[in-house]
């Protein structure tokens, strides 16, 4: 089973946490927070929270932790 992401910041959900969103149409979201569900749901672009890991790929600042602390 794959672990699903969040539909917001792009972080990964454990098995037993988060929330899942079905719109009327199908459509599914996963959250891991209500930090992040509050955001998705005022429609704010995840490309633009400097948060979220879509914006750090935008910008190039995606470095992994390991090679930060080094």
């Amino acid at each position: 089973m794959a672990i699903p992401k969040c539909s917001f910041c792009g972080g990964k959900l454990p098995a037993t946490a988060g929330k899942m969103l079905v719109k009327n149409d199908g459509r599914l979201f996963y959250f891991c927070s209500a930090k992040c569900e509050r955001n998705f749901l005022l429609k704010r672009d995840s490309k633009k929270v400097r948060w979220t890991q879509a914006f750090r790929k935008l910008k190039g600042i995606d470095k992994p932790a390991a090679e930060v602390k080094a």
